[in-house]
């Protein structure tokens, strides 16, 4: 009976997350009705007791995940605010996560002027010289983080070609 429960909130969640005509709210309300009835079913269920997992199984949906991304960070701030109020976070629990998403969102758009810059270099040096002048790049703009980012290169990881999961990287 409990995998039953399951499944069927796990088909209802992944229908909501594959729905393209849900406009945001639409979405979050349906999501919260289907977490609503799973919490009715199983209400012992282990994720019921950490909201930042059930609202990281909204936030990681496709359709979320592009409406956020259509926004300007204003917006967007605004937005993640709003479902994780209606997800039951406190005032407290969403400003620490503004501050957290506010350092992403630098993080984030450092990395891409990076990777904007890197591309410059790369397509202007080679050898040696490339090799000199991306570790002054990473340096300039990683500082502490530059041997790390560059171990990560050397693998063929690149931490800001990876998809941005706004609320969550």
């Amino acid at each position: 009976q409990v995998m039953d429960a399951v499944a069927g909130v796990g088909c209802a969640i992944l229908e909501i997350g594959e729905d393209a005509s849900l406009p945001l709210d639409a979405r979050l309300e349906r999501y919260r009705q289907a977490m609503d009835s799973a919490r009715e079913r199983m209400p012992d269920a282990p994720i019921f007791e950490y909201r930042s997992m059930v609202a990281e199984v909204f936030l990681r949906m496709d359709g979320v995940q592009r409406e956020l991304a259509a926004l300007d960070p204003a917006a967007r701030s605004r937005t993640l605010a709003h479902i994780r109020r209606e997800l039951g976070f406190d005032d407290e629990q969403i400003a620490r996560m503004e501050a957290i998403d506010a350092r992403r969102e630098a993080r984030w758009q450092n990395g891409l002027a990076y990777m904007q810059e890197r591309a410059r270099v790369a397509a202007t040096f080679e050898g040696d010289a490339l090799e000199t002048e991306l570790r002054a790049l990473r340096d300039e703009y990683f500082a502490d983080e530059a041997p790390t980012i560059e171990a990560e290169e050397r693998d063929g990881f690149f931490r800001f070609e990876r998809p941005r999961i706004y609320g969550r990287n």
